[in-house]
């Protein structure tokens, strides 16, 4: 019977694999998710783990949080250790495999002017406004981070942060 259901699904993912749209239709339609309800909830009703019955519904949240959220530490320690280290893999370095000419003056305050200062503050909280305001007083310091970063290839750490604040839409 698993067999045939196993089949059967296949079947229709397989016919579908060009879209993710008609894949995740096929996958609500599975859970009887329907976009006419306005209440598109699903229930298990009951769960069988090592052969006891549970029909608590606060037990099977519970049971399927704890699941889904260790399912990758516990395939993780599935995994045989390699005697390898990962580096072995990896080509060597290629110095100066890019260039990146130097950025000059003007060029820099045309990028600092272009920036948009009703755009966020970034990790650091300093404003765009506060960035363009002090372009002359702080060019030659970043002038000269740019121009290292190009020519070493080593962007600094605290460059690399980002910050990303989600914003909801209203439905």
């Amino acid at each position: 019977m698993r067999t045939l259901e196993a089949e059967y699904y296949n079947a229709i993912f397989n016919t579908k694999v060009n879209s993710i749209k008609q894949v995740w239709n096929e996958i609500n339609k599975l859970g009887t998710i329907s976009k006419k309800r306005k209440n598109n909830t699903f229930s298990v009703p009951k769960l069988n783990v090592e052969g006891t019955e549970i029909t608590n519904s606060k037990q099977i949240c519970e049971l399927f949080n704890e699941y889904f959220a260790d399912i990758a530490g516990n395939l993780v320690k599935t995994i045989p250790k390699s005697k390898v280290e990962y580096g072995v893999y990896m080509p060597e370095k290629e110095k100066n495999s890019m260039f990146i000419k130097p950025v000059n003056k003007e060029e820099m305050i045309r990028v600092i002017k272009a920036m948009n200062p009703r755009k966020a503050s970034g990790y650091d909280e300093i404003s765009v406004k506060l960035i363009q305001d002090s372009c002359y007083e702080i060019l030659d310091p970043w002038l000269y981070i740019c121009n290292l970063s190009f020519s070493e290839g080593i962007v600094p750490a605290k460059l690399k942060t980002a910050k990303v604040v989600p914003i909801y839409k209203k439905r």
